[in-house]
């Protein structure tokens, strides 16, 4: 009877050890910020907007929580040289097989040019190796701030490139310029780079499906987000309805804060004036504001150069050096606002990480108590059954012929 006992348990024990294994797997890798995960991403945000003589460009930089913990978004001011214009850029440094590699998700150049990305689901693109650019070694983003000076220019550049045989190397990416052309750009259906453009007064808005391929996916986070920015910017029926306030309702409407994604950094840029308003962790009552055209000047109005550079940034301005790019500043955006600003974004954060470990370890308690629940089931499925067998056993061992008797019977005859 001991015996019996003891085998389902010792199946039990087998199964405990297999989802205790799988519960240790279960946390997926961190995601290159607005790029996402899995077939449908769920980060960044961006749209420009224009009416008459004004133009503006927001976006909200939206990253998952293995991505921005003890991570600063970093400002890149490059000067205007024999290349071409000068610019600012969003986005992180990283080190890929060894070197330094960047990331940029946005920016703007003294002309006027912009443009913000997101993440869209993951559909083929045709490789085109006998175009003269390639997208990752010309560093197409970059280089149409540093070129171009409206969205004909970049329209151009974008066909002459090769974008390899996946829209992970476009995303889906926004650009606008100051006379309030817009363009918005990722893979087709035909696996050909597709371009939805406006001209004249109105928006045009970007989250995470595909605006030239929606058949690719459209999940619920992405339309109410892009709804929330088409309602804001629904608002502007003449000139003056189109404000700095507006556009920042507009970003705020369609950011994004919880356990799992934040928005780290977010932005509106006045195309026509130069002027820049930066939201560090969605801290949209206290942005910093700076003028691109008098930072990149160096006079009286630049503000960004009164903010210390640490040794961690003249490193990064070291290894951009590096691979054939000269930032003049590197700035860490939680250094652009207040003490105070950066205090509340660390405590939300704070509030968000401990909420995130409680929901893991609840998570991890209901799965551990739905796999006791199961493996119990099958012990006991494997005791009854192991049960049944042994008991049939027996009364077949009492209806057989005994030994003796069998040996008498072949006496007789």
């Amino acid at each position: 009877m001991r015996q019996t006992v003891l085998r389902p348990f010792g199946l039990l024990a087998a199964l405990m050890i297999v989802a205790g294994l799988a519960l240790a797997g279960c946390a997926g890798p961190a995601s290159t910020p607005c790029q996402g995960n899995g077939p449908q991403p769920k980060d960044c945000s961006a749209f420009a907007v224009t009416r008459d003589e004004r133009v503006f460009l927001g976006a909200n930089a939206d990253s998952q929580s293995g991505d921005f913990s003890g991570t600063d978004t970093l400002l890149f001011l490059f000067p205007a040289s024999e290349q071409g214009y000068g610019f600012m850029a969003y986005g992180w440094l990283f080190e890929l097989d060894g070197r330094a590699a960047q990331n940029y998700m946005g920016g703007m150049n003294e002309s006027g040019l912009a443009f913000a990305a997101t993440g869209v689901p993951e559909t083929p693109l045709n490789p085109h190796p006998e175009r003269p650019l390639h997208w990752a070694r010309d560093l197409f983003f970059i280089n149409a701030l540093r070129k171009c000076s409206d969205v004909d220019c970049v329209v151009e550049r974008a066909n002459l490139t090769d974008w390899g045989s996946s829209s992970e190397s476009v995303q889906q990416t926004l650009f606008a310029d100051r006379t309030g052309a817009m363009v918005a750009f990722s893979a087709g259906a035909d696996g050909e780079l597709a371009f939805v453009r406006h001209e004249g007064d109105g928006y045009l808005a970007i989250t995470n499906f595909n605006l030239a391929f929606p058949e690719s996916g459209v999940d619920e986070s992405s339309r109410r987000r892009y709804d929330a920015i088409v309602g804001a910017l629904s608002q502007v029926s003449r000139a003056e309805d189109l404000t700095v306030s507006l556009a920042q309702s507009a970003v705020d409407a369609a950011h994004v804060e919880g356990t799992a994604v934040n928005s780290v950094y977010s932005h509106v840029l006045d195309l026509r004036n130069g002027d820049v308003y930066v939201y560090h962790f969605h801290q949209f009552d206290s942005p910093a504001r700076f003028n691109l055209l008098e930072e990149l000047d160096g006079g009286d109005g630049a503000v960004l150069g009164n903010i210390p550079v640490s040794a961690l940034e003249r490193e990064n301005v070291r290894q951009l050096n590096s691979i054939g790019l000269q930032p003049d500043r590197v700035i860490a955006v939680p250094d652009m606002v207040s003490q105070e600003t950066r205090d509340k974004a660390n405590a939300e954060l704070q509030s968000y990480t401990g909420q995130e470990k409680r929901l893991v370890a609840l998570t991890y308690v209901v799965r551990g108590v739905e796999i006791l629940l199961v493996c119990g089931m099958v012990a006991g499925i494997v005791y009854l059954v192991v049960r049944r067998m042994r008991g049939r056993r027996r009364g077949e061992s009492r209806d057989a012929p005994s030994s003796a008797s069998i040996a008498s019977g072949r006496r007789r005859f």
